[in-house]
C-alpha cells in the first residue's frame, strides 16, 4: 500500500501527549487481510482511515487537524538524515559506547510496528522521570537503543518508524 493511504488523520509525533492521542484514535489490533502471519496485510484497515470527502474539507478549511500523515514521516526523515549528514556520518557506521558506572542503558527489542506498546513503555518511562513530553531524555548518561526490527509486520509501521525519527 502506498503511503498516500497514511495520509489521515496529522501533527508529527513530537511530544508523547499527541503520540498518546493517536493511538487511542486507532485499534490497537486489526484484522489482517491474509493468512500469513509472516507477512500480514493490513490493506483493509489501511483503506479504513483514508479521510472521506467531509474529513478532507474540514482538513483544508483548518478546521480539523490529523493526528498523523505520511507527510511528517517524510518530514522526519529529511530532518534525521540532515543532522546526520551535519555530524558527518555518511554510509553506514557504527558508535562505540563504553559506558560509565552511572549510565544506564534502555534496550528495545523486535518492535515490529508495535506503536501502542512503544507509547506505552514511553509513558511509563516519562512516569519513571526518564524522559519528558516532548521525548528529551533528562540524563545525558541515559541511552535509549533499538533492536532488530522496528518497523514490520504491523498495520502501523510507518507510525513507529515516524515516532522513533522523533526520538
Amino acid at each position: 500500500l502506498s503511503l498516500g493511504v497514511f495520509v489521515h488523520i496529522c501533527q508529527p509525533f513530537t511530544s508523547l501527549n499527541q503520540a498518546r492521542e493517536y493511538a487511542k484514535s486507532v485499534e490497537e489490533y486489526p484484522d489482517i487481510d491474509n493468512d500469513n502471519w509472516l507477512d500480514p496485510l493490513f490493506d483493509s484497515y489501511q483503506k479504513s482511515l483514508v479521510p472521506n470527502f467531509f474529513s478532507r474539507t474540514l482538513t483544508r478549511l483548518g478546521l480539523q487537524k490529523p493526528l498523523w500523515s505520511a507527510v511528517e514521516l517524510q518530514k522526519a526523515l529529511i530532518q534525521v538524515t540532515k543532522q546526520r549528514e551535519l555530524n558527518g556520518y555518511q554510509g553506514r557506521f557504527v558508535q562505540i559506547l563504553e559506558p560509565a558506572i552511572a549510565e544506564k542503558f534502555f534496550i528495545w527489542g523486535a518492535l515490529h510496528g508495535a506503536f501502542h506498546s512503544l507509547v506505552r513503555c514511553l509513558s511509563y518511562l516519562e512516569a519513571q522521570g526518564i524522559i519528558d513530553n516532548s521525548f528529551k531524555i533528562k540524563n545525558s548518561n541515559d541511552y535509549f537503543v533499538f533492536n532488530g526490527n522496528a518497523i514490520n509486520q504491523s498495520a502501523f509501521s510507518p507510525e513507529t518508524l515516524t515516532l522513533l525519527l522523533n526520538l
